[in-house]
């Protein structure tokens, strides 16, 4: 059952579909609107932003395929969850309905567990887009390489920002999935094994962590970085690392100088 709470915008000409779905909605604690045709629904989805939406595939005022079509070219309304409901006897209709941008669909007539386990794996999918958009938003605005990885020796990156290829030399499509190298792979070799064990005792302990050490550029200089990150519990057990990754070579470099130019200290008989 879908965690209680969700705003859920039922698109549908009929009340008896209304009401076949809204009455499990209601009884398992959800907020539910309804609109009766496909340009009232983006009316309502201008307004608000639904967690999901459960639209008949046949609407008057713009049908199941201009709906989602409709929602699928505009910025503000790209991420909304799409669940069709489909005729059973027309098994062409699901195929349409994804084709034209739907997320899933439900073939009627369908089960009340059915109707609230596409709903819960819907918000959830809405909740994980609207967590990477807020994370490509800081990407863009960060001076400094945004990343997801996984918590693995290679950090698998899921995503990272074009910042990195100004760090490392090497463009960001290399790293994601370890297309072409590992991360682990640029970090400095006398630096990965306390890079890996600092971040591991801080996943075990489920703290932030912050470190600096040298990764080694595709033009073989040395750079030295500074990564905060922290490990991140989503559903279904999946856990990932979010963080970002500076560069402080001018930082560590004007310390070195510093250090060189001090004069030594005389220690007092």
């Amino acid at each position: 059952m879908p965690e209680p709470g969700a705003d859920i915008l039922v698109v549908a000409g009929s009340e008896l579909v209304v009401s076949a779905v809204r009455i499990p909605l209601e009884a398992a604690g959800h907020r539910v609107r309804v609109a009766a045709d496909g340009a009232a629904a983006i009316t309502a989805l201008k307004r608000q932003l639904p967690d999901v939406v459960v639209a008949e595939w046949e609407l008057p005022r713009l049908d199941g395929r201009e709906l989602c079509r409709a929602v699928r070219t505009d910025r503000e309304l790209m991420g909304t969850h799409l669940i069709v409901m489909t005729s059973g006897a027309r098994t062409e209709c699901a195929a349409e309905a994804l084709e034209a941008g739907a997320d899933d669909y439900l073939a009627t007539p369908f089960e009340r567990t059915e109707l609230l386990a596409r709903v819960r794996a819907g918000r959830q999918t809405a909740q994980l887009r609207a967590s990477e958009a807020r994370l490509q938003a800081l990407m863009a605005n960060v001076p400094g390489a945004i990343y997801r990885c996984a918590p693995d020796r290679d950090w698998t990156m899921e995503l990272i920002s074009d910042e990195i290829e100004r760090i490392s030399g090497y463009p960001p499509e290399d790293f994601i999935d370890n297309a072409v190298r590992t991360f682990a792979s640029i970090i400095h070799p006398d630096d990965r094994v306390r890079v890996e064990d600092a971040v591991f005792e801080a996943c075990a302990a489920n703290r932030p962590f912050v470190l600096e050490y040298r990764i080694d550029r595709a033009d073989s200089d040395e750079r030295w970085v500074l990564e905060r990150g922290q490990l991140v519990h989503g559903t279904s057990g999946r856990t990932w690392l979010d963080g970002a990754i500076f560069d402080i070579s001018a930082r560590r470099q004007a310390e070195e100088e510093r250090r060189k130019c001090s004069p030594p200290q005389v220690l007092s008989a």
